[in-house]
């Protein structure tokens, strides 16, 4: 009954009476129902307790059932890159595609964190000046106009090149981006949060 209760609440999207009623179900009466603690986690994950939802992922790593054990390790990838832990989350989405080579999304989040990871090691850095440029400045040969000047600023600035300085096109943080609403089923890394 409890988990039914905790179904009907999550497909109303009303996710706080779906963590009592699948707490229940799992806390108090013990049921060993793996979709039952799947959607605990997720339930939970939604209401921003973040810990409970890690919590009750981790109960599902060594399932029997390989999907859910995909979708588990998949979603704990998920609040690793929450937590900033890129590494811990690329393992969490290599290992839930062994787990299933079918889980879409697990490949999604897989592809794009790798990606992004790739570009962020090798987005090229500007050094800070060196403290002998900062003591020993140039004198000036004349007053330029004030156009000469202009143009000086802006091609020191760098922002007109492509890869001169970071691409603000790119994430800073791949839980930046927008969201969407997927009812019942694990989200993607970039795209939402459970």
């Amino acid at each position: 009954m409890a988990v039914q209760e905790g179904a009907a609440a999550y497909a109303r999207q009303n996710f706080a009476q779906a963590v009592q009623a699948y707490q229940r179900a799992v806390d108090e009466l013990g049921t060993k129902d793996e979709a039952a603690i799947l959607n605990l986690a997720h339930a939970c994950n939604r209401v921003g307790r973040e810990a409970a939802a890690k919590s009750y992922y981790s109960l599902l790593i060594t399932s029997k059932t390989p999907a859910i054990r995909s979708v588990a390790q998949q979603q704990l990838a998920v609040l690793a890159v929450q937590g900033g832990e890129f590494a811990q989350a690329v393992t969490l989405l290599r290992q839930s595609l062994l787990a299933d080579p079918t889980n879409a999304e697990a490949r999604y989040n897989y592809e794009v964190l790798r990606d992004y990871l790739a570009r962020r090691l090798n987005s090229p850095r500007i050094p800070p000046p060196s403290p002998s440029d900062a003591s020993n400045p140039k004198p000036e040969q004349g007053a330029p106009n004030s156009k000469d000047a202009a143009n000086q600023r802006q091609a020191r600035a760098g922002n007109d090149r492509k890869g001169q300085l970071d691409d603000s096109n790119l994430p800073t943080n791949p839980q930046n981006a927008p969201s969407s609403n997927q009812t019942n089923q694990a989200s993607r890394i970039i795209i939402s949060r459970g």
